[in-house]
This record gives structure tokens, C-alpha cells and sequence, in this order.
């Protein structure tokens, strides 16, 4: 088409765009370029590329033009469609990315939730579930341990066995979930009584086994046996219930009465009977005749 000729046969959208090259066009003269859509009488839509420049220019105003049409339709199907390609390439991408960080998210969640339950399987299988303490494999773990930093030190270590006197007759008298909640109460007044380095079991019903590590002199172990004694002692109330209880304590000493975890937890659990034969309630030392040594 001409720039004289009517604007109506450019798509409505290029029209004020066509307007404005053009006016420029006549303002500054020179060359112009201006790409629109054009409508057929049939409806169809075609692209146009305008090439011109000014022939005949008087008094600044360009009278006479030269110039080009070029039918670029099919460039613009080709470039819509590269565009298109590269729009749904991107969507495409952006989607399996997406369905990518889903994967890694449930592949993390999958591996969290294993671990979790590894987790709790080990700990289940180191420690009493109604207490949360070390069970005795725990125990007898930790108390290892213990020894074989006293013997790098030459320090002394403790093992206290500790058993519950009249415990039986309360669960008969109560039932076991009263019984289970005494046990619990047990568990939080011995941890209250023993210094942060030192390490408290439950090893089956009402028996607990308590490590006291490096210990600089024995009269700690005799201490911490003696509030543990006064505070069990102290009355426990459950469900609007009160009820008495006490406890019966051995106590080896490494290395006098042993030098491993089942010398040293046997030596005390023989010192804790001889406690319970005597009258309960109280705490004692490994004598000479249930020690493997004198102490």
C-alpha cells in the first residue's frame, strides 16, 4: 500500500503504530521501516513489511517516496511458532522442574521419615519404653565406658543397684497402670538426685541401676545413696491417692569390688539383697564376703 491511501485496511491494533511511523516519517524525512498486519477482503490477515525513503524532499516536507512491500507472513508464522515452541519448551521445563523438586521433596520426606523410625527403633531398643531410661544393654554400654575412663584417669567409679521395697504389693493393691505411674515418679526422683554426669537404668520391674563416674572419693557415692534413700522415701500421690514407698540400695566400688560392667552390677545387686534382709529402707556398701575383693 501507499502512505497516501487509507489507513483502514491495517489490522485495528497497528493502526495508531502505522500513524506515528509515518508521522515521524513526514516530520524528519529520511528512510522508514514499519511492519503491520493487513486485512484481506476475504478476512485473512496478512503481515506487511514497509521499506521507503524520501525521493523528493521540498522545504523539509518529503513530496515524493520510494519504496517496498514485503509479504513476511510466513516469517511471522515461523517466528509465532519458535516463540510458541520456546514458551511451551519453558512451561515443559518449569513443569519438570517442579515435578522434580516434588520428587526430591518426598524423597527427603521418605528419607526423614526413615530415619525417624530408625531413630525410634534404636531408641526403643536401648531403652525402657515406660520410663524412657537405658535398658541394661544400654547400661552395661555406658557403664563400660565409665570404667575405661577411670582406668585412663585411675579414678574410682560406682554402680548402685537399686530395688523398691513394698513395690508388689502397691501394683496388686492399685493395679499396674498405678504401678506404671509410680515407676515413672521413681525414675524423675532419682534423675532430680544424681550429678549430670552420672547414668540411670531401669533393668526390669522395679530394679534400677545407677553409674556414678569418676568419682574422686566414695563418700559421693554415700551421699547421693543417702538423699536417694530420704527422697523415695517421700510419699507419692497418684490420682488423688497417696501412696508410701521405699528403696533398697547395694553399692560396688571399681576396682576393689570388679573391673567389669557384670562384676561390678552383680557385686551391688548381692549388697542390695543383704540391705533388704536387714530391714529395707537403707544403703550399703559390698562387704567382704559378697565382694570378689575386700573393700
Amino acid at each position: 500500500m501507499s502512505w497516501d491511501g487509507e489507513l483502514d485496511v491495517i489490522h485495528p491494533e497497528d493502526r495508531e503504530y502505522v500513524r506515528k511511523a509515518y508521522g515521524k516519517f513526514l516530520a524528519a524525512g529520511g528512510d522508514w521501516q514499519v511492519g503491520y498486519r493487513l486485512m484481506r477482503d476475504d478476512g485473512e490477515l496478512r503481515w506487511i513489511r514497509e521499506l521507503g525513503k524520501a525521493y523528493l524532499i521540498n522545504h523539509g516536507i518529503p513530496e515524493q517516496t520510494i519504496g517496498v512491500l514485503q509479504d513476511i507472513t510466513e516469517q511471522k508464522k515461523t517466528e509465532q511458532e519458535i516463540v510458541q515452541a520456546k514458551e511451551t519448551l519453558e512451561q515443559q521445563v518449569v513443569e519438570r522442574t517442579r515435578e522434580l523438586a516434588n520428587t526430591v521433596k518426598k524423597l527427603q520426606e521418605e528419607i526423614e521419615e526413615r530415619e525417624k523410625i530408625a531413630a525410634e527403633l534404636d531408641f526403643l531398643a536401648n531403652h525402657d519404653a515406660l520410663t524412657g531410661l537405658p535398658s541394661l544393654r544400654l547400661c552395661k554400654d555406658r557403664l563400660n565406658h565409665s570404667l575405661a575412663e577411670a582406668r585412663r584417669n585411675r579414678q574410682t567409679s560406682a554402680v548402685m543397684f537399686l530395688d523398691l521395697d513394698g513395690f508388689k504389693a502397691i501394683n496388686d493393691q492399685y493395679g499396674h497402670e498405678f504401678g506404671d505411674q509410680l515407676l515413672k515418679v521413681t525414675a524423675q526422683r532419682i534423675r532430680a538426685e544424681i550429678r549430670e554426669t552420672d547414668k540411670v537404668a531401669r533393668i526390669g520391674g522395679d530394679e534400677f541401676v545407677i553409674i556414678l563416674s569418676s568419682l574422686p572419693e566414695n563418700e559421693i557415692a554415700e551421699r547421693i545413696a543417702a538423699s536417694l534413700i530420704e527422697q523415695l522415701a517421700k510419699p507419692v500421690f497418684i490420682e488423688d491417692t497417696s501412696v508410701a514407698i521405699s528403696a533398697s540400695i547395694g553399692i560396688s566400688i571399681y576396682p576393689q569390688n570388679g573391673t567389669t560392667a557384670e562384676e561390678l552390677i552383680r557385686s551391688a545387686d548381692k549388697a542390695m539383697y543383704r540391705i533388704k534382709h536387714q530391714g529395707k529402707n537403707d544403703f550399703g556398701f559390698v562387704t567382704l564376703e559378697n565382694s570378689k575383693s575386700p573393700v
